[in-house]
């Protein structure tokens, strides 16, 4: 049953590693805000709206407080 899990994860790991090697642009880092200023989860979270954080006014509303 262990090795079974271990196959599976092994065989996941791989796949993620495919497409890291395929489409490096689907990675995204997260840039330090500067100090003072919340991440955008925390601010997202601040204003109610971290449920829908693709949505268009979370996006709009995340950008203003960027400025």
């Amino acid at each position: 049953m262990a090795k079974e899990k271990k196959k599976v994860f092994l065989q996941e790991i791989s796949s993620v590693k495919e497409v890291v090697e395929e489409e490096p642009e689907l990675l995204v880092e997260e840039k330090e805000e500067p100090k003072g200023k919340m991440n955008k989860n925390d601010f997202l979270k601040s204003v109610g709206m971290h449920h829908r954080p693709g949505s268009h006014r979370a996006i709009t509303a995340w950008e203003e407080y960027k400025v």
